[in-house]
């Protein structure tokens, strides 16, 4: 679990990436990723949802755990993880969390699903 710390430093780096015009819908757009899903719909989940926005990579829904009676976000359909298997397929699974990613993606792969995960903190030192 990353510290309080590692979250500002990273939120930090991808406002640095953005004011040098390095945006993480093109980062993902050279990953043969048509459609993704971005697991978590709260703040940081709907800012990548924006900057994501108009690149060749289209986010067919969000995951989020708290999703239950959350219908649409951004417009966009948000579903729990027991949802996954029943959903429209996906390239791969974004992790919008910046603390909990690897329980996430430990969850995640205990469910069976086998999608490429990325980590939103990696993309963001990657760009």
């Amino acid at each position: 679990m990353a510290n309080y710390l590692d979250c500002y430093l990273t939120v930090k780096r991808w406002m640095n990436n953005q004011r040098q015009g390095k945006n993480l819908g093109d980062y993902f757009s050279q990953y043969p990723y048509e459609k993704v899903a971005i697991y978590g719909a709260g703040d940081i989940g709907k800012l990548l949802y924006e900057e994501m926005k108009g690149s060749g990579c289209r986010v067919a829904y969000f995951i989020d755990k708290c999703a239950e009676g959350q219908a649409q976000e951004q417009g966009i359909k948000v579903i729990l993880p027991d949802e996954i298997r029943q959903s429209e397929s996906v390239d791969a699974i974004i992790i919008s969390s910046l603390a909990d990613y690897e329980e996430i993606a430990r969850d995640i792969s205990e469910r069976g699903i086998l999608l490429p995960l990325v980590f939103l903190r990696d993309a963001i030192y990657e760009v």
